[in-house]
């Protein structure tokens, strides 16, 4: 009775373990490949003239799109959105820096919205795309402008900016809102809302797949180190009260790197939902950053 037991818990798991592995990597292969969205709005919506643009990254991925331009004594930044969505989800955002005279350059991700890819690195291949958006703005946009040029980033974007900077590409300003310090961490806490578990076991046999996909392990993604590269350079961390996913940990991690950068908790908000329930603090942080009061 014992071995007949024994042959059916072997013969069990030999057929569910393979399928759940087979899940597994359909899951994870769907979520590094996430579907793109049609834009639902653009500048014109809100009254605003823009230009659609296009320009390429260092590993010949075409990014699209929407450039605003501002006032000649005004800085310039970049509005970058985070993971499965794309530009016009941030028009809010677009909007705000609008109205302060700032000249605005908002574009889709690779594998997002209109850019090309199909794949996502979760922050580090997106990190390419930050870089070429900074220098296709300031070499070809704003070259006979104020010359300041800063960062608005969401989520996975706000990761990407920081892992984008290093000794040779800092902007002038950061805003960071709802970005995680460590890819490891985020990725535990996606398995644990997403399928319920953090099994060392499937965590390692993603972080395998995505070694594969990326050439780095989950390990390797840490934006907050990024951070030893920023001096004297305002950074405003924006963390909603309420978010499993980027959680408040993470903004005193990058604290911890950066004791200059300013770290503000919007009360009440869940991930993604900072801005719209503190807009009028973050606006004020804004202004006095780009009129040089903000944070050093």
């Amino acid at each position: 009775m014992f071995l007949e037991i024994i042959k059916f818990l072997s013969g069990f798991v030999a057929i569910v373990l393979p399928l759940s592995l087979i899940l597994i990597i359909i899951t994870f292969n769907k979520y590094t490949h996430p579907p793109k969205y049609p834009l639902i709005t653009k500048p014109s919506d809100y009254g605003i003239a823009y230009e659609d643009v296009r320009f390429l990254t260092e590993d010949g991925m075409m990014l699209s799109g929407w450039f605003i331009k501002g006032e000649r004594d005004k800085p310039g930044v970049i509005v970058i959105h985070g993971y499965g969505t794309n530009r016009s989800d941030l028009i809010d955002i677009i909007f705000m820096f609008y109205k302060l005279g700032f000249s605005v350059l908002s574009f889709d991700f690779r594998a997002h919205g209109e850019s090309g890819g199909t794949r996502t690195g979760l922050g580090w291949t997106e990190r390419k795309d930050v870089r070429s958006a900074l220098l296709y703005l300031k070499n070809y946009k704003m070259s006979e402008y104020n010359g300041m040029v800063g960062a608005y980033g969401t989520s996975m974007g706000a990761s990407a900016t920081i892992l984008a900077t290093d000794k040779d590409l800092i902007f002038d300003f950061y805003i960071i809102d709802g970005a995680y310090a460590r890819l490891q961490e985020s990725i535990k806490r996606h398995l644990k809302l997403l399928i319920k578990t953090d099994n060392v076991l499937i965590y390692k046999f993603l972080d395998y797949i995505y070694k594969r996909q990326n050439g780095v392990s989950f390990e390797d993604v840490n934006p907050y180190q990024s951070m030893k590269y920023i001096d004297k350079k305002p950074v405003l961390l924006i963390y909603a009260e309420d978010d499993s996913l980027a959680c408040v940990a993470d903004g005193l991690m990058f604290q911890e790197w950066y004791p200059k950068a300013e770290l503000i908790v919007i009360k009440g908000a869940e991930h993604g939902q900072s801005f719209h329930l503190g807009k009028d603090i973050i606006q004020e942080k804004i202004l006095k950053i780009s009129e040089g009061s903000g944070t050093p």
